[in-house]
Parts: C-alpha cells; sequence; structure tokens
C-alpha cells in the first residue's frame, strides 16, 4: 500500500487487519494424515491492490555443498574423472525461471510461501547427492571404449491444496471470497525417485592421407535400460470446509493424483560417422 508503506506479503505489519486467518483441517486422503493449516482472506475494507516490483528481504535461498572431484590423466590405457556433490539447498523462494525472473508472485500474499514455506525448506530442484563419473579404455587395434555414468537424487515432491472457504464465514467476516492455496507439509518430506543414466561408447579411428581422420563409433544411450514413470503424489485439488477447524466439508482431489503423468527411459542405439581433414 503505497500510502502506508506497507508491505501486502506480511502480516506482521498488519495492523489494519486487511488479512482474515481461517484455521481448517485438511482431512486424510490415503496415507496422508489430517492437516492443520491456516488460510489467510483479504478483508473487504482492504485499499485497492497495488503492485510494486522490489527485492523482498525476506525471500531466501541457501546452497551447502562438498564437492570431492578426481581425476586420472591417460596412464596404462585407461583414464578416468568424476566428481561427488553433497549439497542441501534450502530457502522459501524456488529455484525454477519463475521464481528467478524478478517479477515472482512469492510475496503477493502471505499465503504462497512465507507463512507455509519455512527458510530451511528444500527447495524445489534440491538434489542432496550428484555423483557422475566418466572414463575411456584404450582397447587393442586402437578401439576406445568410454563411459560416462550419472547418479541424482530425487527432487521435494511438495503438497498443496487451495482452500475455499464457507460462504458464511465469508460473511460473517466481512472478507474476499478468493481461493487460497498453502502448503500440507514441509517440502523435502518426500521427494520422487532418485535418476542414474549410464552412455556407453565404443570407436575407431582411422588415418588417411597427411592429416585426414575418420572416426565410426557406436553409442548406447541408457545401457542399463531404466525408465521413469512420475505418478503425482501430490492429492492437491480443493479443500470445501463447512465451518472453522473441522474435517467436515467436501475434498476433491487433483485429477492427476496417482495418476502417470510422463514417461522417460528408452534404450538407444547410435552408429556415428566423424569426418576430419
Amino acid at each position: 500500500d503505497p500510502d502506508s508503506d506497507k508491505d501486502w506479503y506480511t502480516i506482521t505489519q498488519d495492523t489494519q487487519g486487511w488479512w482474515i486467518p481461517f484455521e481448517t483441517i485438511v482431512p486424510e486422503v490415503d496415507d496422508f494424515p489430517d492437516t492443520q493449516v491456516s488460510a489467510y482472506y483479504r478483508s473487504s475494507n482492504t485499499p485497492v491492490l497495488f503492485y510494486q516490483v522490489k527485492n523482498v528481504p525476506e525471500l531466501k535461498r541457501k546452497y551447502q555443498a562438498l564437492e570431492i572431484a578426481f581425476q586420472k590423466r591417460m596412464l596404462n590405457n585407461l583414464q578416468l574423472n568424476g566428481s561427488l556433490v553433497i549439497s542441501k539447498t534450502t530457502g522459501n523462494i524456488g529455484l525454477n525461471y519463475d521464481a528467478s525472473s524478478g517479477f515472482s508472485r512469492a510475496a503477493d500474499n502471505p499465503n504462497f510461501l512465507l507463512v507455509n514455506l519455512p527458510e530451511d525448506s528444500s527447495l524445489d530442484i534440491d538434489r542432496p547427492l550428484v555423483l557422475k563419473l566418466m572414463g575411456t579404455y584404450q582397447l587393442p587395434y586402437d578401439f576406445f571404449a568410454s563411459c560416462y555414468y550419472t547418479y541424482m537424487s530425487g527432487t521435494p515432491l511438495p503438497r498443496s491444496v487451495t482452500i475455499i472457504p464457507p460462504a458464511s464465514w465469508v460473511q460473517d467476516n466481512n472478507a474476499y471470497s478468493e481461493p487460497a492455496t498453502v502448503l500440507l507439509e514441509k517440502p523435502g518430506t518426500r521427494r520422487a525417485e532418485p535418476y542414474h543414466n549410464l552412455d556407453l561408447r565404443i570407436e575407431k579411428e582411422f588415418r588417411f592421407g597427411s592429416s585426414g581422420r575418420i572416426s565410426m563409433y557406436v553409442d548406447i544411450l541408457n545401457a542399463l535400460g531404466k525408465k521413469y514413470s512420475f505418478i503425482s503424489k501430490n492429492d492437491g485439488g480443493f479443500w470445501f470446509p463447512d465451518a472453522e477447524n473441522t474435517t467436515q466439508g467436501t475434498r476433491v482431489l487433483s485429477e492427476n493424483y496417482k495418476k502417470i503423468t510422463s514417461l522417460s527411459g528408452t534404450r538407444m542405439i547410435r552408429l556415428g560417422l566423424n569426418l576430419r581433414f
């Protein structure tokens, strides 16, 4: 609000009652227990919304990592290098483009991040363990065999729900009936399955003329044949409570819950020819 120089996203400065808290209990779904959450709704007495692009000091990211790397140069027909990264990425503002472009909606209201996302939460693409190994071995007759292996921990799978307050509560509290999306658990509580991949190459080089070279190679991508299916584990959807602090109401689950939303993982054999002169 430019007149009072107060930010909309914060409730600590809300001395005018712009945000009205609504306490509710989102009922259990499958193995997910009942969850007590708070959602904030804008009062009808608030000033006109005013959007301002600014730095928000409460939004934070923290990256801590230990990296161990090694490199073995070609000796006795073998070269090998690799790295191991043990890391922790926490905060309350994501790492994707939308959160980093300067136009994030994280500070538009208290529901988005600042109330429901502690600063020590795992961020959206946090991978605590990443391992990479690369190597080449020279076989007889100047054949070369190479490999590239990658392992990465799974990323966090946050759960959320959109809460629609009962019309009677909206009227009694003089509030706007706007949907409020809140998190149901701390990000990092659940993670996607780890990712690992192995690529192989067999290569043979021939010389011709004074400086010409021709290389023939066979690539085997995803040599282990690992397949991944992403099954949405966010029950999400909507919660229409009958009143405050009750599990009575209507729960509408996300249409993607327990469904496969993407598939990946194809073993591929590729033949190649490289000519240099």
